[in-house]
């Protein structure tokens, strides 16, 4: 028998359907790769989640604090970005919100938030001394 030649296993036919014999170590790497994927998707549902209940709390301290209505209870995802500072990876995330003055029309702000921490916000009126 030649060296070079290498053993191909035959196909099994079944009716129009061929299987393949494969590499099980390939299965394997193929699934470990599948479960690795669905793990970093699963972690970054739950860190969204996680930064949005932080960021609707934010806004509703923010909104209490300037005597203002924080309009529908909840944030918007505007934009999403990575950013890599002193700290390591973080995702940036930009939400936007409504809130209202005395009940008389709505206005829109802002919150930006790097990880988990708040970067900046704006609620596009004066500032006030005690803001800080």
């Amino acid at each position: 028998m030649n060296s070079s030649h290498r053993y191909r296993p035959s196909p099994i036919i079944l009716g129009k359907v061929t299987l393949q014999h494969e590499n099980p170590n390939g299965d394997t790497l193929d699934n470990l790769a599948l479960i690795f994927i669905g793990v970093l998707i699963g972690w970054f549902w739950l860190d969204s989640l996680r930064a949005r209940e932080i960021a609707t709390g934010v806004c509703k301290t923010l909104c209490e604090r300037r005597n203002l209505q924080f309009l529908d209870q909840t944030v918007a995802l505007r934009r999403l970005g990575v950013r890599w500072p002193a700290q390591g990876l973080r995702f940036r995330r930009v939400y936007r919100f409504d809130f209202s003055e005395e009940g008389v029309g709505r206005h829109s702000g802002y919150l930006v938030m790097l990880g988990t921490a708040v970067e900046s916000y704006s609620l596009g009126l004066p500032e006030r001394p005690d803001d800080a």
